[in-house]
């Protein structure tokens, strides 16, 4: 009995020195992907500037094509010059959701960097919520990367559309298919 007790006695100071690192080291792994979610959510603030310029920049070149459409062929140099401002303002919501995709992609790829620290987390709790975390993340990049691809297309359709008016080829029938592709 008394070699069971100094097992015991011996024992119980090991396993608290175990448990107490295993809580320790998960503490460590939470302030880890604490710092990394903290640097993601700076990226993700940049992002949402860079989004929020591009609705911004889409709504004046969407009133200057509406501008476009209803004005008269007879004011010809005015269209041209609209469609000019339009050609810019494109561009222009082009960087910027290059830039969002940029600023998207640092965020994600920080996230990202924490997968092998979840890895090691002891608690199963601690380790499905951080899980969870990576799983929204990855869904989030996918879904962000098919908007990038289509935004860049529509943006592309558009550019289209301006050089055709620019270069004056007012056939309805062709300007009809343009504008059905871009309402797409």
């Amino acid at each position: 009995m008394d070699i069971f007790k100094k097992l015991v006695m011996s024992g119980l100071p090991l396993l608290l020195i175990f448990l107490l690192y295993g809580c320790h080291h998960d503490q460590k792994n939470a302030e880890n992907i604490y710092h990394h979610l903290e640097k993601s959510a700076r990226f993700e603030r940049s992002f949402a500037d860079q989004q929020r310029t591009l609705v911004k920049v889409g709504h004046d070149e969407q009133r200057l094509y509406d501008k476009i459409i209803s004005s008269s062929v007879g004011h010809a140099r005015e269209i041209k010059t609209d469609i000019k401002k339009a050609q810019e303002y494109n561009m222009k919501r082009e960087q910027h959701l290059k830039a969002s995709k940029k600023h998207f992609d640092r965020a994600f790829t920080t996230v990202s960097a924490i997968k092998p620290v979840v890895k090691e987390i002891k608690s199963p709790e601690q380790k499905k919520e951080a899980s969870e975390i990576i799983k929204l993340m990855e869904k989030r990049y996918h879904l962000y990367q098919a908007y990038h691809k289509e935004y860049m297309d529509a943006l592309t359709l558009n550019q289209e559309l301006y050089k055709r008016l620019a270069k004056q080829e007012y056939k309805a029938s062709k300007l009809d298919k343009q504008i059905a592709k871009i309402n797409q």
